[in-house]
Order: C-alpha cells, then structure tokens, then sequence
C-alpha cells in the first residue's frame, strides 16, 4: 500500500510540476508578439546572460581574428561561451601561419592549440606577441586571467 501511494505521490508531483512549465512557456505567445517585443525580449535575455556570467557587452569577443600585441593585449585569458551550441577556438603562431589555414584547411602549420566548448563552459587561453586568436565559430566573454600564484 505504501509503495502505491508513493507512486501516486510522485505522478501528480510529475504533472503538477509539467503544467507549472508550460504555463511559464504559453506565457510567452512569441508568435503574437511585435517585432518591437521580441527585440525587447531578446535583448533582456542578453542582459540576463551576460550577467549570468559575470561579464558586460565590453567583455565580448565575436567570431574573427585577433592579433596578440596589435588587435588583443597579450596575456592569458578566460573565455565563456555564451553562443547557442559549441565555441571554437584556435591559437596560431603568427599571421603567416594563419593566413596559411584560411588558404587550406587541413594545414595545421603554427596552429598552438584548438580549443571548444559548450554554452556556459569556459577555456584558458594565452597569447604572446604576435600570436593570432581565431574564434571561428561562436562568440563569448573574454576576461584577462591570472593565476592566484602569479605575482
């Protein structure tokens, strides 16, 4: 008898919990919304993840390459991925070297490291002069780091 009131227990838990959820979900209507309202919206959400993860739209770094000493300072950094699905990251020797990969895809000549992660997850980079940042895919937060026992 226990064993079924413990389940019966858990099943209307199950469905109260799921109408909670689309209630939140119906809420929203997005196909009666203005563009206006959805600009809003969307907009809110950004904030809302940006803040999430501690940084501010300065903090952004989009796809396209960065140029360590010229384009980014040098130094080690934190990026977190705030872009639906993965962020993919490589670090190239020099210009030359990365001038070579956008010419053939399948060179690997002065790549240092290809880096990916998913939404919410972060990675370490660090970048001496010269290096290039080529974040081909994704965008995210790019925060300088340090480590604690650096001086």
């Amino acid at each position: 008898m226990k064993k079924v009131l413990g389940l019966l227990l858990a099943v209307v838990m199950s469905i109260s919990i799921a109408g909670m959820c689309f209630a939140d979900a119906a809420d929203l209507k997005l196909s009666e919304k203005s563009l206006e309202e959805l600009v809003e919206i969307r907009d809110a959400a950004a904030k809302e993840i940006f803040a999430r993860f501690s940084g501010t739209l300065e903090d952004m770094i989009y796809n396209g390459s960065y140029v360590a000493g010229k384009d980014i300072k040098v130094g080690s950094y934190t990026i977190t991925n705030t872009s639906d699905g993965f962020l993919t990251v490589y670090i190239f020797d020099n210009e030359e070297s990365y001038t070579k990969y956008q010419n053939d895809w399948s060179s690997t000549e002065g790549r240092l490291d290809l880096l990916e992660c998913k939404l919410g997850k972060s990675m370490n980079v660090s970048l001496e002069e010269g290096n290039v940042l080529y974040i081909e895919r994704g965008e995210g937060i790019c925060k300088a780091s340090k480590p604690s026992w650096a001086p």
